[in-house]
């Protein structure tokens, strides 16, 4: 899939989503992704950026469940030899992207690795969290989600 620009010829912005949260999407596969993506994918870009010990079984499964196609970038912690919350990964994301991560969404599950290193990263952060949980983040993330849904919103500013 060819990265959106903005009409200016710069992306106009992006959001990450970790690996983690968007297992409730393994299931129902392109159905739960397509309304995020139709909402706001006409000047964002999506990247996919998880701590797997197998890239290959990351690829093959977006693939399988009709994901890959939804993003423009995936950042497997196998392949690329770095783990979130490492800056290293980060660092990584943003020299491949080229994004701004102040103008950049990230939407993790994970305190430490999504919450904590996406926010050190400087990306704006949102922690989808999940009904269980009950460890708080050490640093704050600027929105709080339990539905992916709700990232849609955030991404269009009314939240």
């Amino acid at each position: 899939m060819a990265q959106r620009r903005h009409k200016d010829g710069v992306p106009h912005s992006s959001w990450g989503c970790s690996g983690a949260a968007l297992e409730p999407l393994w299931s129902r596969s392109e159905a739960a992704l397509k309304p995020l993506y139709s909402a706001t994918g006409d000047v964002h870009t999506f990247g996919f950026p998880a701590n797997f010990d197998h890239a290959e079984t990351v690829y093959r499964a977006l693939d399988g469940f009709g994901l890959k196609d939804y993003f423009c970038d995936i950042f497997i912690s196998d392949a690329i030899g770095w783990r979130k919350p490492g800056r290293k990964f980060f660092e990584i994301v943003l020299e491949k992207t080229q994004h701004d991560p102040k103008r950049c969404l990230y939407v993790g599950d994970d305190v430490v690795a999504d919450v904590l290193g996406a926010t050190r990263a400087g990306f704006q952060v949102a922690w989808l969290m999940g009904k269980s949980q009950i460890e708080k983040p050490a640093r704050a993330p600027r929105w709080i989600v339990s539905d992916l849904q709700e990232i849609v919103g955030i991404v269009k500013g009314s939240n």
